[in-house]
């Protein structure tokens, strides 16, 4: 003995559903629901595209702002010195640039550090760079 199985696919529950509509709502309703429907979803698509919109200028002013800054290529040659054979050797001349924080002096690095606690108030005699770093960001925390 063979059972029937009953197997609904996509397009018949789309009918179903539609004639459910027309019994539940009268035939006259169902226009007016549809066109509601039509522009609910419209909205509902119209701000997700704005919320991604966004979003995506939200990324591209965090990924411009993490860039480093862009400085003047080097200066192609600088003749510095003598070839073996008595010619001028050209070498390569770096721009100046401030030194990234892990090339700077710890002195530098503290002087900075003691300049941003006066700046907020912050007494620093006696005190450790840990304990100032932490009065810092406790300030910070207060003024945010």
């Amino acid at each position: 003995m063979q059972t029937a199985v009953l197997q609904i696919g996509g397009n018949e529950w789309i009918w179903i559903a539609f004639i459910a509509a027309i019994l539940l709502f009268g035939s006259k309703k169902v226009p007016e629901i549809a066109r509601a429907l039509g522009k609910a979803m419209g909205e509902f698509q119209r701000g997700k595209m704005e919320i991604e919109r966004e979003l995506r200028e939200a990324a591209a002013q965090t990924t411009a702002s993490n860039m480093p800054p862009t400085s003047s290529p080097p200066t192609p040659f600088k003749s510095e010195g003598t070839h073996p054979e008595g010619a001028s050797a050209p070498t390569f001349a770096t721009p100046s640039s401030p030194p990234s924080p892990s090339e700077e002096s710890p002195a530098a690095g503290k002087g900075r550090l003691l300049a941003a606690a006066q700046a907020l108030g912050i007494e620093t005699t006696g005190k450790t760079e840990q304990q100032i770093k932490e009065e810092i960001r406790k300030a910070m925390e207060q003024s945010a």
